[in-house]
């Protein structure tokens, strides 16, 4: 089995990372931070790369704090809404407008020498870096501010007092702070460093929660949900022209996930209710269904069109049929069709009970990357991504 690469513990990918430069004043409109959830770091990042990947995003990370993630990029407003639109994992993201080094530095020192930081502190600390900021406002005067703290971070500071300075600030340069939270938000985030920037998009949290498994009119209990399901989709770097097959697509939450993404979609099973209740599901969110059909995952080459990427979360075996198949030779089959549906160069992203099931893997199927997520504390499902060689 040949491997490109595989994510390691997200401490040991980003080993060195703190040796990077700030960037330059000229640069401080390319410094970006994408504030994510903190259900799995490593799985975050995984999504985020490969989400910047497909959409052509050029990037350098610069630091990476709990949930949040600084890079230097020259991508457009439009295509960080779009990652924002398309990801599991993305809360927010942020043009910074304070060097978030100068910020978290100085209220380290403040800290040490004092053991407290008061407004004055912050105060004084903000208007030594405050010059872009002030070139900002200069065009924007309305103004929003908010706090998020991440669990456990900097508790010797307030958020409350850094927006109070930041507040400050806006109104001695003519600007007008309101609370209706306006176009400009400027959000303040505190995690192992403090970042301060202007909100460019945010995630639809609220669409993925009304696709999660309750609100479908049918579900089953061990159904992926929406932002998981949008993990393997950008693990497999899809894009708006590409089209993607789940051959065990099961209630149909990840080909769901695939359709409002706009991409085109085919889906099967083996079990007739699966497909007539992917079908009833995507009737509701009142989506295109005439590419899921009843196929055994050895057929489906037959049946539908070469893929640009198959996505799929196969049976486990225990809470999930395999129609009396022993789980060793499903997976077998699963894989040797997988080479024939994919196009050259193609991905499978796809989440297996065990690490084990690859052994077998054919010689023209690569390993990508691998991350072990763990639900709770009886199952940990591993997030893999493939690439077909050729």
């Amino acid at each position: 089995m040949k491997t490109i690469f595989v994510v390691l513990p997200i401490m040991t990918v980003l080993a060195g990372v703190d040796q990077l430069k700030e960037p330059s004043l000229k640069d401080r409109t390319e410094s970006i931070f994408i504030h994510t959830s903190g259900d799995s770091p490593t799985l975050s990042m995984l999504e985020l790369v490969g989400a910047m990947t497909a959409t052509g995003i050029q990037y350098e990370i610069v630091d990476i704090s709990p949930q949040v993630v600084r890079i230097r990029s020259s991508a457009t407003e439009d295509l960080w809404k779009m990652i924002a639109r398309r990801t599991g994992h993305v809360i927010g993201i942020y043009r910074e407008l304070f060097p978030s080094k100068l910020l978290t530095g100085g209220i380290e020192r403040t800290i040490v020498a004092n053991g407290e930081v008061h407004f004055e502190d912050i105060m004084k600390i903000i208007s030594t870096c405050s010059g872009y900021f002030c070139e900002w406002l200069a065009s924007r005067k309305k103004i929003g501010l908010e706090s998020i703290r991440i669990q456990g971070s900097f508790r010797e500071v307030s958020g409350t007092i850094i927006k109070k300075a930041i507040g400050k600030l806006i109104t001695a340069n003519g600007g007008n702070l309101h609370l209706d939270v306006p176009k400009n938000l400027v959000a303040v985030i505190i995690s192992r460093n403090i970042y301060i920037g202007e909100q460019l998009a945010l995630a639809d949290r609220e669409g993925m929660r009304k696709r999660r498994n309750q609100f479908r009119p049918f579900s089953l209990p061990i159904t992926l949900s929406p932002n998981l399901s949008r993990v393997l989709l950008n693990m497999a770097r899809v894009e708006k022209q590409h089209n993607i097959l789940d051959p065990f697509c099961g209630t149909g939450g990840i080909l769901l996930e695939a359709a409002m993404m706009g991409v085109g979609v085919y889906g099967s099973d083996l079990d007739p209710k699966m497909i007539n209740g992917t079908k009833e599901n995507f009737s509701f969110f009142k989506l295109d269904y005439r590419n899921i059909e009843v196929c055994d995952v050895e057929d489906a080459y037959n049946l539908f069109p070469k893929m640009d990427a198959v996505i799929t979360d196969p049976p486990y075996g225990r809470s999930t049929s395999t129609g009396g198949e022993k789980m060793e030779e499903l997976y077998r089959r699963m894989f040797v069709s997988i080479v024939k549906i994919l196009k050259n160069g193609g991905r499978c992203a796809m989440i297996l009970p065990s690490m084990a099931h690859l052994s077998d893997l054919p010689d023209e199927l690569i390993l990508e990357s691998a991350v072990s997520h763990r639900v709770h504390r009886s199952l940990v499902r591993h997030f893999v991504s493939l690439i077909k060689e050729g």
